[in-house]
């Protein structure tokens, strides 16, 4: 799918899940070729427009640069007022400008987001650990050696990375982003969050079950140490 077309489907996200006609729609998208019969108990098997829409969306970017069209001319033959205003915002088409990551730079006077939103983090716990206190911020001990030995070679958890985000902090897209995933999937990954916490909690379900069982305890740390995150952030990770 074209680029204008993707980020068209996911600036106007909010009035598309609310209102596409999925249950009529789903069939226009599989005479075209563009979805599957699959994709059909898929929805159907949803609980709620909302979460068929989702499931739509979702996954018409993935499915060629054919969908779009095919999307359009359906809605159009439908004659759905959905036709009018993608139609319209197809015309006019805005400049691409994806959610840009917060910099920490801007922020070094005032809380980050993480937390507004967090009741609680580890942080303070984690930072006053005899482990964090030999270490820099480079992930290295004071001598210079390696502690990567420390960090478990197991598979993450999901309560693990449920800590880790709420520990983060601002510079959380850029993190993300580290882990291999684009714009468009962090977009659609913390879409449904309620706070910065779940938004990243989301993006890092998401690079979990991508990575399965390479998505380590250790390789996790890795990562963060190697996007200079701060020690207080993994800390609580190291082996007791």
């Amino acid at each position: 799918m074209d680029e204008q077309h993707k980020y068209l489907l996911l600036s106007n996200r909010v009035r598309l899940v609310s209102d596409l006609p999925t249950d009529m729609l789903i069939h226009y998208m599989i005479q075209d070729s563009v979805m599957t019969t699959e994709d059909s108990e898929i929805i159907d098997s949803k609980p709620t427009k909302m979460k068929k829409n989702e499931y739509f969306l979702d996954t018409l970017p993935t499915r060629g640069p054919k969908a779009f069209p095919s999307f359009l001319q359906a809605l159009k033959e439908m004659e759905d007022p959905l036709y009018h205003f993608v139609n319209e915002k197809l015309q006019n088409p805005q400049p691409i400008n994806y959610p840009n990551q917060v910099s920490s730079q801007d922020n070094t006077d005032s809380p980050t987001p993480m937390n507004r939103d967090l009741p609680y983090s580890t942080s303070v716990q984690d930072r006053n650990s005899p482990f964090a206190q030999n270490m820099d911020h480079s992930g290295f001990t004071q001598s210079g050696s390696s502690e990567l030995h420390r960090f478990s070679d197991e598979r993450v958890s999901e309560l693990q990375l449920n800590t880790f985000a709420g520990n983060i902090g601002a510079d959380w897209r850029s993190f993300i982003r580290s882990l291999g995933l684009k714009e468009n999937e962090i977009f659609h990954a913390s879409g449904n969050a309620n706070t910065a916490r779940d938004q990243i909690f989301s993006c890092l379900v998401k690079w979990r079950n991508r990575e399965s069982h390479n998505a380590t305890v250790r390789v996790l740390v890795k990562k963060a140490r190697q996007h200079g995150l701060d020690i207080e952030t993994y800390a609580f990770l190291a082996k007791q």
